[in-house]
C-alpha cells in the first residue's frame, strides 16, 4: 500500500466552484486524475480529482519494529568495533565493560535508559546483573541513583 496526496475540486454546470480539498488516500496504485463522482444535489455537483502526488515516507513502515531494532543494534556493534580496539585474547567481561563505556559515552539519553537498552538489546543480561557488573568493575560510581 502507498500513500497519495489527492487534490479535489468541485464543478457545477461545467464551472469550477470556489471549493477545493486535499486528502490522503491509501491505495495500491495512484488514483486517476480526472476521476470524479457526482454529489446528489440540485443542480448536481461533480467532485473531481485534479492532482495526485505520492507521499514518500522517510522511514519504511512496512518493516517490523524487531527488524528495525536489529539494524540499529548491528550498526552500533560495527561502530564499536571500528572505534574501540579489542585484543583477541581479551575476556568477554572486559569487552562488555568497554562496550558499556563506549555506549554510554556516544549516546545521548538518561543513564537508566541506556542501561536498560544495554541489558535488553545488547548484552542480554538482566538489569540487576548489569548493575552488579558495573559496581564490581567501578565503571559508575553512584549506580544506586539510576
Amino acid at each position: 500500500m502507498k500513500l497519495f496526496k489527492v487534490k479535489l475540486e468541485r464543478y457545477q454546470c461545467g464551472r469550477k466552484l470556489p471549493w477545493e480539498k486535499q486528502d490522503v488516500v491509501e491505495a495500491l496504485e495512484a488514483p486517476e486524475i480526472g476521476k470524479s463522482k457526482i454529489l446528489m444535489t440540485v443542480p448536481p455537483i461533480e467532485e473531481r480529482i485534479t492532482a495526485v502526488e505520492e507521499i514518500e515516507l522517510s522511514v519504511d513502515y512496512t518493516n517490523s519494529l524487531h527488524s528495525i531494532a536489529l539494524k540499529i543494534i548491528e550498526r552500533n556493534r560495527k561502530l564499536f568495533k571500528k572505534q574501540v580496539f579489542i585484543e583477541s585474547n581479551e575476556k568477554s567481561v572486559t569487552e562488555r565493560i568497554k562496550f558499556v563505556k563506549w555506549y554510554i559515552a556516544t549516546h545521548d539519553a538518561p543513564l537508566d535508559e541506556l542501561l536498560y537498552d544495554l541489558s535488553e538489546f545488547y548484552l542480554h543480561i538482566s538489569y540487576d546483573r548489569l548493575i552488579r557488573m558495573l559496581k564490581d568493575q567501578n565503571v559508575i560510581k553512584d549506580v544506586d541513583k539510576c
